[in-house]
């Protein structure tokens, strides 16, 4: 995120908390909730309830920061570019890594033994998975990040497709999801539910539900470059925050956690756009690097390595937990450097 020599740092902060919350979050509560897997016992918690409780953290506080973020940069990084340009550095910059990231989660499905069907049945989840149009596809995902990435590629197309309008009328471009999405949701009472099943308008609502929210930080963005006033800023956010909210009610079936963890991220981003520094953060730098690769990879390998070290070799689950956080983290630098970079150079190179 560069700009006239500048960092938008507190992006980069946020970018990197937010992958560290959803690693911790998954490898913690998410985890304790696996019963049966892999080595796992088949009932009862597998961290003690007194650690848990002093976690209240959940992914999809983390998922809701990206995709404010997602909102947020991605005018910065259209610059001068065609729609064509864009979705070619977009999926250069995205595609090889999520491959190589799913790519080792199928090596680790091979090494535990954890097919859905047999080996070609998961392969061709991987394929289908690595599309990033799996939801469009139909079928179940290889991981439990990739429909996150998901949306993030839909929101591309979008602004690809509608990006003369992002340019000339902004207000509609902004607007017009959370339009069709709450009409279709009170009129046509459209069930907007995880999409397995392929193709279809509920598909394309639920695509727009998200849409709505990162939409948040677009606007905000075109605050941030004086193309909205802040009276205009407000009507508007106001407006899709709370279309946002009620696709979520809608999506989560009355889940206020969800809810309530997708309102903190936004009080959050708000309040560091409104107070935001041109200095580093304790998340800038190291962890907003490898931020995307610890998201695209922590999932699989880290439930897997959990339970091989706590159930099968009978390590300490807090040391297991320690052991995990490291090996994933050691990976995504890894993955950063000889994929990641080399990608993110090729993309800035497209004009």
């Amino acid at each position: 995120m560069v700009k006239d020599g500048q960092r938008i740092y507190f992006c980069d902060e946020l970018r990197g908390f937010a992958a560290f919350i959803v690693m911790l979050a998954h490898f913690t509560v998410g985890f304790n909730a696996l019963n049966g897997y892999l080595y796992n016992p088949k009932e009862g918690e597998i961290f003690p309830s007194w650690f848990i409780n002093l976690l209240p953290i959940d992914g999809a506080f983390g998922v809701a920061i990206f995709f404010l973020i997602s909102g947020f940069v991605i005018p910065l990084s259209l610059s001068n570019r065609t729609s064509i340009k864009f979705i070619q550095a977009r999926v250069i910059r995205i595609y090889p890594l999520y491959i190589i990231s799913a790519l080792i989660s199928v090596l680790f499905i091979y090494i535990f033994n954890l097919y859905v069907g047999d080996f070609s049945d998961t392969f061709e989840i991987y394929l289908k998975s690595v599309t990033l149009f799996r939801d469009w596809i139909g079928g179940v995902a290889i991981d439990g990040v990739v429909w996150t990435l998901e949306i993030e590629m839909k929101f591309y197309l979008y602004v690809a497709l509608f990006l003369f309008v992002l340019r000339r009328y902004p207000e509609y471009f902004v607007l017009a999801p959370a339009v069709v999405t709450i009409v279709c949701i009170l009129l046509f009472k459209f069930d907007i539910n995880y999409p397995l099943l392929g193709l279809s308008i509920n598909t394309i609502i639920y695509n727009l539900g998200y849409i709505t929210y990162m939409n948040i930080g677009v606007v905000l963005f075109l605050l941030y470059k004086n193309k909205f006033s802040i009276k205009k800023s407000i009507i508007i956010i106001t407006f899709l925050f709370f279309v946002s909210l009620f696709f979520l009610y809608e999506r989560y079936n009355v889940n206020f956690l969800v809810i309530k963890l997708y309102v903190l991220a936004f009080i959050i981003f708000i309040y560091l756009f409104k107070f935001r520094s041109d200095k580093k953060g304790i998340f800038s730098g190291f962890w907003a690097n490898i931020s995307y690769p610890l998201y695209a990879v922590h999932s699989t390998v880290g439930f897997s390595l959990l339970s091989f070290f706590t159930y099968k070799i009978r390590i300490n689950i807090f040391v297991s937990l320690f052991l995990v956080i490291i090996i994933v983290i050691f990976l995504s630098w890894i993955l950063h450097k000889y994929v990641e970079l080399p990608s993110l150079k090729k993309s800035q190179k497209i004009k």
